[in-house]
């Protein structure tokens, strides 16, 4: 998600008189400060150990204070948080830079103007459900890449099994028409003398349904 970074200058000294920073009710996450801190208009640099804090105060009267980070430049970076933004109208907040327990510098106030938001989402931010059905419509997302890529493999072992199908029948086919080939094979003609009844005969060998027989037919001599 986008970060939305503005950079201020704050002074210690004297008040800060630039325009209002505008953020939008209900923003989470997405908006930061970051703060050149001066004194009377020069920069000054805070301590890279020091903890830094913004504190806000909204229009409801309730004041809070969240931690921020220095950069190693010596700026320091605030978060504009959800508690902040809730509620529309002028927020007035400093920043302090705290060294152990011995030192504290605080900034004049400035003002964060929250414009109030075109559609409340408070409901679905408190629905205790809400964090489950993001998670459900994740798993949800997740089964059906998973159906789709057994989808795939499915059909691709279809394919395969029908290639392997056909060439097995077409071995089957080429084996039968070998064997018919070979059960018409006729071996002769040959010839049969009957000397005790003065005849003769005309004979050969097919192979019929993988059995040899014999043929034979009387010859009749002109």
């Amino acid at each position: 998600m986008a970060t939305i970074l503005r950079e201020i200058n704050v002074d210690v000294a004297q008040l800060n008189r630039f325009q209002a920073i505008v953020a939008k009710q209900y923003d989470k996450q997405s908006r930061y400060l970051k703060v050149q801190l001066q004194n009377l208009g020069e920069n000054i640099s805070a301590d890279l150990n020091a903890t830094v804090t913004i504190n806000a105060k909204r229009s409801d009267g309730q004041a809070q204070s969240y931690a921020g980070v220095v950069n190693p430049d010596g700026t320091v970076t605030v978060p504009l948080t959800y508690w902040m933004l809730a509620i529309d109208g002028p927020v007035v907040c400093d920043i302090s830079i705290i060294i152990g327990s011995e030192v504290m510098l605080t900034t004049t106030s400035f003002e964060l103007q929250v414009q109030v938001a075109a559609v409340s989402n408070i409901d679905i931010q408190t629905d205790e459900d809400y964090p489950i059905l993001l998670e459900l419509i994740g798993e949800v997302q997740e089964c059906k890449q998973d159906v789709q890529e057994i989808t795939a493999e499915y059909e691709q072992s279809a394919d395969n099994i029908k290639d392997l199908y056909e060439a097995s029948m077409a071995a089957s086919v080429a084996e039968l028409q070998a064997v018919i080939a070979d059960a018409q094979q006729v071996i002769g003609p040959f010839y049969i003398v009957d000397t005790d009844n003065s005849k003769n005969y005309s004979a050969a060998i097919q192979i019929a349904n993988g059995k040899p027989r014999l043929v034979y037919a009387e010859v009749i001599s002109t």
